[in-house]
């Protein structure tokens, strides 16, 4: 029998760390009576003097256990209220070092303050000890991530330990240790099961896409566990019911594995004259060609018989490089026209854009809109930005029902006083977070913008209109911007 050599140099160490401490008490059976007794009769300071005690009580020999921070000890006690230390650690000889030995071990600024309130350096009655026991389990269940089971367990060890200050305060630290503990692993746990929540490719994609980002903002704005929970399990629900009809067809499975011989995303050209198929993945294409090649480009295509996936692509990047081109020389000639003739106000009928902007355009808005001429466009610009204002107006309110939610959880059988005190920080922090954001989106008078909204009568009735001063440039259709089919000398590419 002797001390696991293992845990002799993580005890040499200092066990002040949560990992070193987690490391230590990794196994139980360093721990407890049960791994002594069997196997390779490895313990440690938590078992040993257990033994030792138990074996002598049983014997009729006046011992008892006493402890200090981190280790216990055996007590022979003497008639005359003398005692005798015994180190039941040292197998190699029979150790018995004097109290001052043991004292040292305690590292309390105020040591004397830390041995009475701990309860070092004198014998512990048979109900502490259970309670030391149980401080094995805790530090046991702690180390194994075990959270639940040793707040349980913290209730349970308060009652055999010391009534003192110190172990009142000690109990209330580490069990709010534990709550934090087993938080963050159901926060953890919660944010990988959203994260790994499968979605095939389909028409409810990108809903439950954003659903999935939804929850983990959400879970950022520190919303109570349990309304995540409860969200999440809501999400599963509405997932489930849209994957169900993918693997189950009339009872029985019905998933098959994807076809990898070809590409996922591709666009397809067969030619009706050599019966050619060419297939081009749509990674290989220009942005303008991905999701779909346009018809005039497609006609192009089968025009100048391109057969081969060489030949495309470089076709497709050609048109679009000039496309490029074609408009960063219209950009330019309208920078000349506004250096030349100076901004001109562009007159829209207020009745095509959201009644709230016709007294002044939200700054973000005005900023997005700057060097946009096409009132058409504009107007299109106007409508998205508002549309985006109020999915995030519509999320905004969601976790504002669900901080609501959370708080009426939290003040459930509170007193009066502290739920009028919560619902006060509620109101004021709602009434922050508008005038945040009013400040950080603040609108443009219109005298100071060059966009006027104005009453379709004013301008004839027309939807818009541009005031003298600035020449439009539309771009051209994109079948006048393909090219004649070029003749190829023999040896180019």
């Amino acid at each position: 029998m002797r001390y696991n050599p293992t845990r002799a140099e993580q005890s040499k160490k200092g066990l002040d760390s949560q990992e070193a401490e987690a490391a230590f008490f990794t196994n139980s059976k360093d721990i407890f009576l049960f791994g002594l007794l069997d196997g390779d009769h490895y313990g440690t300071c938590a078992s040993m003097p257990f033994l030792y005690v138990a074996i002598a009580r049983r014997l009729g020999y006046p011992v008892n256990l006493a402890a200090t921070q981190e280790h216990f000890y055996v007590r022979f006690e003497v008639t005359n209220g003398e005692h005798l230390n015994v180190e039941a650690t040292a197998v190699s000889r029979f150790k018995t070092p004097p109290d001052e030995y043991y004292r040292d071990m305690v590292t309390a600024p105020d040591r004397d303050a830390e041995i009475a309130g701990g309860g070092w350096l004198r014998p512990l009655s048979n109900k502490e000890i259970v309670g030391h026991s149980l401080l094995s389990r805790l530090a046991c269940l702690r180390s194994t991530g075990r959270s639940d089971e040793e707040l349980k367990t913290w209730d349970i060890a308060a009652k055999y330990l010391p009534d003192t200050p110190r172990w009142r305060e000690s109990i209330k630290e580490r069990k709010r240790e534990a709550a934090n503990n087993r938080d963050t692993a159901r926060w953890t746990a919660l944010w990988k099961e959203i994260e790994r929540a499968p979605i095939p490719r389909g028409a409810g994609f990108v809903y439950f896409r954003d659903q999935k980002i939804r929850l983990h903002l959400l879970m950022m704005g520190g919303a109570d566990l349990a309304v995540v929970q409860k969200a999440v399990d809501d999400f599963n629900a509405e997932l489930g019911k849209y994957l169900k009809p993918m693997i189950e067809k009339d009872g029985s499975a019905a998933l098959s594995l994807p076809d990898n011989s070809q590409p996922k995303y591709a666009s397809h050209f067969r030619f009706a004259d050599s019966g050619k198929e060419i297939i081009v993945p749509e990674d290989l294409m220009p942005p303008t060609a991905q999701g779909g090649v346009p018809p005039p480009l497609r006609e192009a295509i089968f025009g100048q018989k391109l057969e081969s996936e060489d030949a495309i692509l470089n076709f497709l990047w050609d048109q679009y490089e000039a496309t490029n081109l074609h408009r960063q020389r219209t950009e330019h000639a309208r920078i000349n026209a506004l250096v030349e003739n100076g901004p001109q106000p562009i007159l829209i009928a207020r009745e095509s854009v959201p009644q709230e902007y016709w007294n002044g355009l939200p700054q973000q808005l005005e900023q997005r809109l700057q060097g946009e001429n096409d009132p058409q466009q504009i107007v299109a610009d106007i409508g998205a930005f508002h549309s985006e204002q109020e999915v995030q107006k519509r999320d905004q309110e969601r976790m504002a029902s669900l901080r609501a939610a959370s708080l009426t959880a939290q003040t459930a059988g509170s007193s009066p006083s502290m739920s009028d005190y919560l619902e006060r920080q509620r109101l004021m922090q709602e009434k922050m977070e508008a005038e945040t954001y009013d400040m950080l989106h603040p609108k443009i008078p219109p005298s100071q913008s060059r966009i006027r909204f104005v009453p379709a009568s004013a301008i004839q009735g027309k939807p818009f209109l541009i005031a003298p001063g600035i020449p439009s440039f539309p771009i051209a259709p994109l079948s006048q911007q393909i090219p004649q089919p070029q003749v190829l000398e023999k040896g180019n590419p």
